[in-house]
């Protein structure tokens, strides 16, 4: 029974019970490589009847030629945001992002005298609110990754909440950035960020927690500043498109030689047919 049948696109009958014993039937039936892009997804793999001849954990990329650190104040510019505001971002664009909670722990944050709060959530349209002591505003779904890169750059803070998450994106692009990240600890978020050194993770629906982080890193520039830079490194060192595509590429060898190793063995176990003919 599926419970994720109001989830969108929602699904107006159950077919769980006979996809699944279809997939259970070709599953057993077949040869399969199967990578995911998290260790957390490989382990409900695992649990799962999903089965394969090898398994590879590959991590999402990120193209650091666009998603990379520019001037704060030259982003602000471009978007034409207040140069002197402290901004977080935020992104709302599916059912599994906790709005609630990223909305909760703004609205404990206090500002600053002389100096604005501003709250930018991408990915819905909605009209301008106030938030705590802050402005919202929801500037709608972003199509250019170098508009998405602007964002990053012209915010002090990225937070992300959520439910479940196989890998975050927007987080490696956030982190290559230079924007320190306040995220849940949920799904693959954990194998993205090391906590205290690269960004914060906090419990799921935790607003208080979250609150915590977001007001130590406003804060505190310098440590902002470390954090964006250890972010920064740690995404080129783990989490760029080229790794992705020089991992894929060599198990794609791995996987050539052992599809090759399995089409011999039967050859090789093949009976040779007997020639009747009269000599």
């Amino acid at each position: 029974n599926c419970p994720y049948l109001d989830t969108y696109p929602a699904i107006r009958r159950d077919k769980s019970a006979e996809n699944w014993k279809r997939k259970q039937e070709i599953y057993a039936n077949s040869h399969l490589y199967i990578v995911t892009a998290s260790q957390w997804l490989m382990n409900k793999v695992e649990r799962s009847i999903l089965e394969g001849v090898q398994k590879r954990v590959i991590y999402n990329g990120t193209d650091l030629s666009c998603f990379k650190p520019i001037s704060q104040k030259a982003a602000r510019c471009i978007l034409k945001l207040p140069l002197d505001a402290k901004i977080v971002l935020l992104i709302a664009h599916s059912a599994f992002k906790d709005v609630e909670t990223m909305e909760a722990a703004l609205r404990s944050i206090k500002a600053e005298p002389s100096t604005p709060l501003l709250f930018i959530c991408l990915g819905r349209n909605d009209h301008e609110k106030t938030v705590g002591e802050g402005r919202m505003l929801y500037p709608g779904r972003v199509a250019s990754s170098e508009t998405m890169a602007q964002y990053y750059c012209a915010a002090d803070i990225y937070i992300h909440a959520a439910f479940e998450e196989t890998f975050g994106k927007t987080i490696t692009e956030a982190m290559a950035c230079g924007t320190p990240v306040v995220a849940t600890a949920v799904g693959g978020i954990p194998e993205q960020i090391v906590d205290g050194k690269t960004g914060f993770l906090v419990p799921p629906r935790t607003p208080q927690a979250m609150a915590e982080a977001i007001r130590t890193l406003l804060e505190d520039v310098d440590l902002r500043r470390q954090i964006g830079q250890a972010a920064a490194a740690h995404v080129k060192e783990h989490f760029c498109l080229e790794r992705q595509v020089d991992t894929f590429l060599a198990w794609y060898a791995d996987v050539q030689y052992d599809w090759q190793q399995k089409l011999a063995q039967r050859k090789s176990q093949t009976v040779p047919a007997i020639d009747l003919r009269p000599t």
